[in-house]
């Protein structure tokens, strides 16, 4: 991972397991994925920060450090919107990563802690070298490839499944 980092966008090679698709609402996405070109509403200095944290229920077993993190945008767009590279994982309590995460999250405490499990943890997600796809990889595309995917839970992608999303986004990622 630290070589992909320091030469972004190399993309080192993996079999199985090189990221996965997980949900998001628009206006998280939005705020996630902002690249400092996109016309916003309000001036939102956390939108403009180069790495963000994702906050979810705790659901992803196979995570690891430099997976890329595909968008999937639920309602109104039903599609992959952009991507990122997992730099760090925490499972906790709301209040301990609210406050390991503070500067980097772009949700408030309330919000996270609408993400936990029975037991009251959620998966933080330190997300980096994001980027918003030109072209949004329809649902129809997305099951095409990666065949009983289910937007309402997370899904992990092989590297071949991976590359064939990001040649359907118009993604020109170094390979």
């Amino acid at each position: 991972y630290d070589l992909e980092t320091m030469f972004f966008p190399l993309n080192i090679k993996k079999e199985d397991n090189a990221g996965f698709i997980s949900s998001i609402q628009k206006a998280y996405g939005d705020r996630i994925l902002y690249d400092g070109t996109q016309t916003q509403l309000f001036s939102d200095k956390i939108s403009m920060r180069k790495e963000k944290v994702f906050y979810k229920f705790p659901n992803l077993p196979n995570i690891k450090r430099g997976q890329s993190f595909l968008f999937y945008e639920s309602e109104p767009t039903s599609a992959i919107i952009g991507e990122g590279k997992v730099k760090e994982y925490v499972i906790g309590k709301a209040e301990e990563l609210y406050e390991r995460f503070n500067a980097k999250g772009v949700l408030k405490l309330e919000e996270i802690k609408e993400y936990a499990n029975d037991k009251g943890e959620i998966l933080a997600i330190s997300i980096g070298k994001f980027v918003r796809y030109k072209k949004k990889v329809l649902l129809e595309k997305i099951r095409e490839i990666k065949r009983g995917f289910n937007p309402q839970g997370p899904c992990n992608l092989t590297e071949a499944e991976l590359q064939k999303m990001r040649k359907e986004a118009k993604y020109n990622y170094i390979f």
